[in-house]
């Protein structure tokens, strides 16, 4: 019998989404004894609500696996991580199909991805940092590129759709429920993390390939920035670890640095391997430059590209674009390759 997990180290995914899920149901039951509780209390209502709001952008991060490699070896278990993770993301989370999966990975920085840094169109580049999630592709762009994602399924496998469909339904009930009982604790407690969730995947898509080569067939590595911080890599499951991760997106996060060590670090820029995230950020927000040290282009705009959706490939956790590796596809998720 084969284990729940796939890799062991998806208990560290279950930890953090049981931290996001108690610091939810804290603060929508024990958020007025707290209050009442004096300086002591808020200082606690405070700390459990950014840790709410950290865990939800961890979601994202967990989500972007998920749909890569599942969690589990069974579609139950990963279907409801799915729906959960649909909750603090505040989308379904089978957008990442249509939007990253089959756009981003695939045509890594053309007019057909549709999370490609050249689309931020702010000279301030802080602006473009705190406001990423608007543009790649953005929340109406997002939904109408996922109407086209389902419409194609519909016409070569149900599965994936009624995926989405049940993730819809748990988001949709979810909010009703929760603004029904209370529209600010679910102002406060619901939209504002599933917000921070959005904001931070595509802020670090942003800036991990920012001022980085156009390769969207990966022949070199310098198409991607890497953060290679432990702490940073720690709370992220090493989603700082991004070259690697185009070049074989089937590996599982948790051997994502070992992998990196091997086959990018010999051969990347040295500009592309940073190693504090949070001197980068900073320095990011003034300084918008290549990897070279030039000046990235002004923005110029550029319609997207449409990208073909009528393919029956979901996860994508037995798929590498090194040409000596066979490439499957697949409706259900496949066997884990040791």
């Amino acid at each position: 019998m084969r284990s729940l997990l796939k890799h062991p180290a998806e208990w560290r995914t279950l930890a953090f989404m049981a931290i996001f899920v108690a610091c939810s149901r804290t603060l929508w039951r024990c958020d007025a004894a707290l209050a009442a509780a004096g300086p002591a209390g808020w200082l606690l209502l405070l700390l459990l609500w950014f840790t709410l709001c950290f865990f939800s952008a961890i979601a994202a991060v967990i989500t972007h696996n998920a749909l890569h490699v599942p969690a589990f070896n069974y579609a139950a278990p990963q279907l409801a991580l799915q729906c959960l993770l649909t909750v603090a993301y505040g989308q379904p989370v089978s957008v990442y199909l249509p939007v990253h999966n089959r756009s981003h990975h695939r045509h890594t920085g053309t007019r057909a991805d549709l999370m490609r840094p050249q689309k931020m169109p702010h000279r301030w580049n802080a602006l473009n940092l705190f406001t990423a999630h608007l543009y790649s592709p953005g929340t109406g762009a997002g939904v109408r590129f996922l109407v086209r994602f389902v419409r194609a399924q519909w016409g070569v496998g149900k599965r994936l759709v009624l995926t989405w469909a049940l993730e819809a339904s748990a988001l949709l009930f979810t909010l009703a429920v929760g603004f029904r009982a209370s529209w600010w604790r679910g102002l406060l407690y619901m939209y504002v993390p599933q917000m921070c969730s959005q904001w931070f995947i595509n802020m670090i898509n942003f800036v991990q390939h920012d001022g980085c080569e156009v390769d969207p067939a990966h022949r070199g590595v310098n198409f991607a920035r890497n953060f290679t911080g432990s702490w940073f890599n720690f709370f992220t499951l090493n989603n700082g670890y991004h070259t690697i991760h185009h070049l074989k997106p089937g590996l599982h996060w948790s051997v994502l640095p070992a992998h990196h060590a091997r086959t990018v670090k010999p051969h990347i820029a040295p500009s592309l391997d940073v190693p504090d995230f949070t001197r980068f950020f900073w320095r990011r927000m003034w300084v918008r430059d290549d990897y070279l040290g030039n000046p990235v282009p002004p923005f110029h705009h550029e319609d997207d590209e449409i990208v073909d959706f009528a393919t029956a490939e979901s996860f994508m956790d037995d798929v590498s674009v090194i040409p000596s590796v066979r490439r499957r596809r697949s409706c259900s998720p496949a066997r884990k390759k040791d």
